[in-house]
């Protein structure tokens, strides 16, 4: 859910500062699968690190924060990149 509103949220904010519709549903889109990834990477690797006897809570920060912003760096420039043909129209 927090996905969605976010991704609206700033999806509307590219939309109205850039006038472009498109952009702004690229930015939405993006930014929901990165929160998605996010949470999910978030409750992973506590679970993983615990499991393999390592202190979840020195790790785990640094390693998803770096994880979520390689994948958030990745989608948005992917999403992009596939994109691009569409944007420019």
């Amino acid at each position: 859910m927090n996905g969605i509103i976010m991704g609206a949220l700033a999806g509307v904010i590219v939309w109205g500062m850039w006038g472009s519709f498109r952009l702004g549903l690229l930015i939405a889109v993006a930014m929901f699968v990165n929160l998605i990834i996010a949470g999910s990477v978030g409750t992973a690797i506590p679970l993983l690190l615990r499991k393999l006897k390592f202190d979840p809570a020195l790790s785990s920060g640094p390693i998803a924060t770096t994880f979520t912003d390689v994948c958030g760096f990745l989608t948005f420039l992917g999403l992009a990149t596939l994109t691009l043909s569409w944007l420019l129209d």
